[in-house]
């Protein structure tokens, strides 16, 4: 079982924690905050790996490429590579023909050729080559872009806008719309593809209603899969295992795991025991979802089940909102967004990390933590599908 114990110490953030992101090797957490400093946090030694990446002004996103040689960072005078190795800019930042860049949304392509971000007073997308860190042809006239994701190929960008507006997809080599709009009927709070790249979906609803939907397309011929799928109404939306699975959060703190393909629920509704969710993020398999409610509280859960696994992790940040799991999916990564620094324990400004592995010998790790051999009304009681066994003797 995952045993959601704290890795060693704390480690204190100066100014707060306002995004992080894990390397693809899981060995590096890198943390932003909105005076230009980028820190790399050491994850097996719980401390900071070097001196920070400092800019002039403000950092609002932050991106390692997929081979985590390179990080991609947004603040008020561009787009800046950094080369990790070096701990500096790979160059000048690169901006849009007009100068103007106001995002926080940016991303690598799967094989680390381009670099996405939404700019400007429009938020329009654009694309950069990662190697000659030249803006790729013009913006995609996509309109103020909210979400965006690029298909497994790394070949095509979907974007959707904020407000009532389509989902558009983009082939990535000539910036040409492919098709026509994916029209849905409102606002689109996720994105995904399925693992394949066949099929992309989204999940949102209408604007001032209660109704919410998920919605699949196939992206060869753009016609619908299925649905839309009308869901409980939710406020926040996540997909994960590369698309196959969806996590959406109600107004009440009540979270519901779906399968976007044919709109299932998968096992049952869980209640996280705040009065909402802040965040939710999945970990690389879709097994585990960890949520970090209103309560300041970060619980996981079974995804197949709905099961809560362990005890809630309380990492005692007051302004509890971000999370993140390593790629390798042992360690999930807590953070608070304010960007006060808290003068007790623990508080603002603070970075938590958890064990979640599964131990390699699970029986000797239940017995462990059982402290005593299991009775048979304990068996019965957690392991009510098996025949009962004398273990822990």
């Amino acid at each position: 079982m995952a045993d959601g114990q704290q890795e060693g110490a704390s480690l204190p953030v100066p100014g707060g924690v306002g995004g992080m992101t894990f390397s693809p090797d899981s060995t590096t957490l890198a943390t932003i905050r909105d005076d230009g400093t980028t820190r790399l946090w050491d994850v097996d030694l719980y401390r900071q790996a070097g001196l920070p990446l400092t800019l002039p002004r403000g950092v609002y996103a932050e991106a390692f490429s997929p081979d985590g040689k390179t990080m991609a960072t947004i603040d008020d005078n561009g787009i800046g590579l950094w080369n990790l190795a070096s701990r500096q800019l790979s160059g000048p930042s690169m901006v849009t023909a007009a100068g103007d860049l106001d995002t926080q949304l940016i991303a690598f392509s799967p094989d680390d050729k381009t670099v996405a971000a939404a700019f400007g007073r429009d938020n329009v997308a654009g694309l950069w080559d990662a190697t000659s860190r030249q803006q790729i042809g013009k913006p995609l006239a996509s309109g103020f872009v909210s979400v965006m994701a690029f298909d497994p190929s790394g070949k095509i960008l979907a974007t959707a806008p904020l407000g009532n507006g389509p989902v558009r997809l983009w082939d990535v080599a000539t910036q040409q719309q492919l098709g026509v709009p994916l029209a849905v009927h409102g606002q689109v709070l996720a994105l995904g593809f399925s693992p394949d790249g066949k099929t992309v979906f989204a999940a949102g609803g209408p604007e001032m209603d209660d109704g919410t939907w998920v919605r699949a397309w196939l992206v060869s011929s753009h016609a619908p899969t299925a649905g839309p799928f009308q869901l409980p109404s939710f406020e926040l939306a996540v997909f994960g295992a590369g698309g196959s699975i969806m996590a959406t959060a109600g107004t009440d703190g009540t979270v519901r795991v779906w399968d976007p393909a044919t709109g299932a629920q998968i096992g049952t509704a869980f209640t996280t025991g705040s009065d909402f969710v802040k965040a939710m993020a999945f970990n690389p398999d879709g097994g585990l979802l960890a949520t970090a409610g209103s309560d300041s509280t970060v619980r996981l859960w079974d995804t197949d089940t709905g099961r809560e696994i362990g005890p809630p992790m309380t990492p005692y940040i007051e302004d509890l909102q971000t999370l993140a799991f390593s790629p390798s999916g042992n360690t999930l990564a807590t953070g608070g967004g304010s960007v006060q620094v808290s003068t007790g324990p623990g508080g603002n400004g603070t970075i938590w990390l958890w064990d979640v592995a599964f131990p390699r010998d699970l029986l000797h790790a239940v017995c462990t933590l059982a402290g005593h051999p299991f009775t048979r009304q304990e068996w019965h009681k957690y392991i009510p599908s098996q025949p009962y066994q004398e273990v822990c003797a």
